[in-house]
């Protein structure tokens, strides 16, 4: 008697296409989202201080510019973070990639990038404030290779 082979995997089901697409009418949104000449824009000036301060940030982590040169435009909380991932920085020459960038309000943006290393690459969210006329990195939080939680 031989026993009939088993199958290890199930049987073959071939997906057709649905005969006509699902539609779903879009839906209107309100003026107060989009306000009176369509989505609201990005100031420039937001945008040229993360990409700046991202730059920075990778010069100071390198050990190019001091931090002392940068402290004017970290809070001190956001100074105390830069200066411990000074502390622990990652090997090799860091190249900081392009901002992503959220505007909160206006006068305040939410960015993030990421630095990266010959050994791969860290993630840095940080919360930039205009105060006085001048950009001040408010909030830091950075997620380095090898950490297992995010620094705050």
């Amino acid at each position: 008697m031989t026993a009939s082979p088993t199958r290890t995997r199930p049987p073959l089901v071939r997906l057709t296409a649905p005969d006509r697409p699902p539609w779903h009418p879009a839906l209107p949104l309100p003026a107060a989202i989009l306000g009176p000449d369509g989505p609201p824009g990005r100031d420039p000036a937001s945008e040229r201080a993360a990409a700046a301060f991202y730059r920075v940030l990778a010069e100071v982590l390198d050990g190019r510019r001091p931090l002392a040169q940068v402290r004017p435009l970290l809070a001190p909380r956001a100074a105390a973070l830069v200066a411990d991932l000074i502390r622990g920085r990652p090997e090799g020459p860091l190249r900081a990639g392009r901002p992503r960038l959220q505007e909160c309000r206006p006068g305040a943006v939410e960015a993030n990038a990421l630095l990266w290393t010959p050994r791969g690459c860290c993630a840095v969210a940080v919360r930039l404030e205009r105060r006085r006329g001048a950009w001040v990195a408010v909030a830091v939080e950075a997620a380095l290779p090898g950490d297992s939680r995010p620094r705050r």
